[in-house]
Protein backbone atom coordinates (compact mmCIF):
# COMPACT_ATOMS: atom_id res chain seq x y z
CA UNK A 1 0.00 0.00 0.00
CA UNK A 2 2.94 2.59 0.81
CA UNK A 3 4.49 2.24 -2.32
CA UNK A 4 1.10 2.74 -4.47
CA UNK A 5 0.82 6.02 -2.22
CA UNK A 6 4.21 6.56 -3.05
CA UNK A 7 4.06 5.94 -6.73
CA UNK A 8 0.55 7.69 -7.35
CA UNK A 9 2.31 10.93 -5.18
CA UNK A 10 5.43 10.86 -7.51
CA UNK A 11 3.31 10.70 -10.59
CA UNK A 12 0.91 13.18 -9.45
CA UNK A 13 4.47 16.02 -8.53
CA UNK A 14 5.73 14.78 -12.42
CA UNK A 15 2.31 15.45 -14.16
CA UNK A 16 2.01 18.67 -12.41
CA UNK A 17 5.52 19.64 -12.82
CA UNK A 18 5.30 18.74 -16.68
CA UNK A 19 1.83 20.84 -17.06
CA UNK A 20 3.69 23.70 -15.36
CA UNK A 21 6.78 23.44 -17.97
CA UNK A 22 4.33 22.67 -20.80
CA UNK A 23 1.73 25.71 -20.14
CA UNK A 24 1.42 27.37 -23.65
CA UNK A 25 1.92 30.57 -21.57
CA UNK A 26 3.99 32.89 -18.71
CA UNK A 27 2.14 35.70 -16.93
CA UNK A 28 2.69 37.76 -13.83
CA UNK A 29 -0.10 39.29 -12.07
CA UNK A 30 -0.30 43.20 -12.00
CA UNK A 31 1.26 44.76 -8.68
CA UNK A 32 -1.78 45.95 -6.62
CA UNK A 33 -3.49 42.66 -7.56
CA UNK A 34 -4.12 39.01 -6.26
CA UNK A 35 -4.06 35.66 -8.44
CA UNK A 36 -6.93 33.87 -8.42
CA UNK A 37 -7.31 29.76 -8.33
CA UNK A 38 -9.30 28.71 -11.49
CA UNK A 39 -11.66 26.52 -11.38
CA UNK A 40 -12.08 23.42 -14.36
CA UNK A 41 -15.29 25.12 -14.96
CA UNK A 42 -13.94 28.19 -15.43
CA UNK A 43 -13.36 29.60 -19.54
CA UNK A 44 -10.24 31.42 -17.93
CA UNK A 45 -7.01 29.90 -17.34
CA UNK A 46 -5.51 32.15 -15.01
CA UNK A 47 -7.19 35.66 -13.60
CA UNK A 48 -5.99 38.56 -11.05
CA UNK A 49 -8.15 41.28 -9.61
CA UNK A 50 -7.28 44.34 -7.50
CA UNK A 51 -9.64 44.92 -4.40
CA UNK A 52 -10.96 47.37 -6.41
CA UNK A 53 -12.27 45.30 -8.84
CA UNK A 54 -10.43 45.68 -11.48
CA UNK A 55 -9.27 42.12 -13.41
CA UNK A 56 -7.09 40.31 -16.01
CA UNK A 57 -8.30 37.34 -17.21
CA UNK A 58 -6.66 34.82 -19.59
CA UNK A 59 -7.90 32.45 -21.80
CA UNK A 60 -6.31 29.56 -23.95
CA UNK A 61 -8.48 28.42 -26.87
CA UNK A 62 -6.93 25.55 -28.58
CA UNK A 63 -7.57 25.92 -32.27
CA UNK A 64 -7.07 23.30 -35.30
CA UNK A 65 -8.70 20.33 -36.28
CA UNK A 66 -10.50 18.27 -33.51
CA UNK A 67 -9.49 21.09 -31.51
CA UNK A 68 -12.37 23.68 -29.57
CA UNK A 69 -12.46 26.11 -32.80
CA UNK A 70 -11.32 25.59 -36.02
CA UNK A 71 -7.92 27.37 -37.19
CA UNK A 72 -7.85 30.90 -38.12
CA UNK A 73 -4.75 34.06 -38.08
CA UNK A 74 -4.33 37.02 -36.01
CA UNK A 75 -6.75 38.95 -38.04
CA UNK A 76 -9.69 36.64 -38.48
CA UNK A 77 -9.60 35.76 -34.60
CA UNK A 78 -9.24 39.94 -33.79
CA UNK A 79 -11.99 40.36 -35.93
CA UNK A 80 -14.10 38.02 -34.40
CA UNK A 81 -13.26 39.35 -31.08
CA UNK A 82 -14.43 42.84 -32.20
CA UNK A 83 -17.44 41.86 -33.77
CA UNK A 84 -18.29 39.83 -30.91
CA UNK A 85 -18.00 42.55 -27.97
CA UNK A 86 -19.49 45.20 -30.47
CA UNK A 87 -22.79 43.15 -31.63
CA UNK A 88 -23.54 41.13 -28.21
CA UNK A 89 -21.92 42.64 -26.01
CA UNK A 90 -22.88 46.23 -26.32
CA UNK A 91 -19.26 47.31 -26.23
CA UNK A 92 -18.28 50.27 -27.97
CA UNK A 93 -14.35 50.05 -30.05
CA UNK A 94 -11.93 52.86 -28.89
CA UNK A 95 -9.46 51.68 -31.10
CA UNK A 96 -7.08 49.00 -32.00
CA UNK A 97 -3.04 48.36 -32.26
CA UNK A 98 -0.95 46.17 -33.27
CA UNK A 99 1.54 44.71 -30.51
CA UNK A 100 4.05 41.96 -29.71
CA UNK A 101 4.28 40.14 -26.74
CA UNK A 102 7.62 39.86 -24.30
CA UNK A 103 8.89 37.01 -26.53
CA UNK A 104 8.09 38.84 -30.05
CA UNK A 105 4.66 36.94 -30.98
CA UNK A 106 2.43 39.70 -33.25
CA UNK A 107 -0.87 40.36 -31.53
CA UNK A 108 -3.53 43.02 -31.72
CA UNK A 109 -4.51 45.16 -28.69
CA UNK A 110 -8.39 45.68 -28.88
CA UNK A 111 -10.00 48.57 -26.44
CA UNK A 112 -13.48 48.87 -25.49
CA UNK A 113 -15.96 51.16 -23.80
CA UNK A 114 -19.68 51.04 -22.26
CA UNK A 115 -21.38 52.61 -19.86
CA UNK A 116 -23.51 50.57 -17.48
CA UNK A 117 -25.57 52.04 -14.33
CA UNK A 118 -24.21 55.58 -15.19
CA UNK A 119 -20.58 54.16 -14.79
CA UNK A 120 -17.88 54.02 -17.61
CA UNK A 121 -16.20 50.32 -17.81
CA UNK A 122 -13.13 50.37 -19.81
CA UNK A 123 -12.27 46.66 -21.41
CA UNK A 124 -8.87 45.72 -22.94
CA UNK A 125 -8.34 42.57 -24.90
CA UNK A 126 -5.24 41.49 -26.69
CA UNK A 127 -4.93 38.40 -28.83
CA UNK A 128 -2.07 36.37 -29.92
CA UNK A 129 -2.22 33.68 -32.00
CA UNK A 130 0.05 30.95 -32.64
CA UNK A 131 -1.07 27.54 -34.95
CA UNK A 132 -2.24 25.56 -31.77
CA UNK A 133 -3.23 28.20 -29.56
CA UNK A 134 -5.68 30.99 -29.26
CA UNK A 135 -4.37 33.56 -26.49
CA UNK A 136 -6.82 35.89 -25.47
CA UNK A 137 -5.43 38.41 -22.66
CA UNK A 138 -8.65 40.16 -21.12
CA UNK A 139 -8.55 43.67 -18.56
CA UNK A 140 -11.50 45.06 -17.11
CA UNK A 141 -13.21 47.38 -15.08
CA UNK A 142 -14.54 50.38 -14.26
CA UNK A 143 -12.67 53.08 -15.85
CA UNK A 144 -11.67 55.67 -13.26
CA UNK A 145 -10.61 52.28 -11.05
CA UNK A 146 -8.93 50.70 -14.51
CA UNK A 147 -6.76 53.83 -14.95
CA UNK A 148 -5.37 53.46 -11.55
CA UNK A 149 -3.99 50.32 -12.55
CA UNK A 150 -3.00 51.10 -16.10
CA UNK A 151 0.60 51.20 -15.41
CA UNK A 152 1.06 47.94 -13.66
CA UNK A 153 -1.00 46.57 -16.77
CA UNK A 154 0.53 47.74 -18.89
CA UNK A 155 3.69 45.74 -17.40
CA UNK A 156 1.60 42.92 -17.64
CA UNK A 157 0.95 43.08 -20.90
CA UNK A 158 4.34 44.09 -22.05
CA UNK A 159 5.61 41.22 -20.21
CA UNK A 160 3.04 38.37 -20.85
CA UNK A 161 4.87 35.26 -22.83
CA UNK A 162 3.59 33.42 -25.26
CA UNK A 163 5.06 30.04 -25.70
CA UNK A 164 4.66 27.83 -28.74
Amino acid sequence: MKNRLTTFLAATVVAATLAACAAPWAIQAPDGMVEFNESRWSNFVWRASSVDGVVVGLRIIRQGKNRDVPRGDLDFWAEAVDLRLRSAGGYASLGTEDISSADGTPGRLLRFGRDQNSETFHYDVAVFVTPKFIHVLEVGGREDLYANHASAIQTTLNTYRVRR
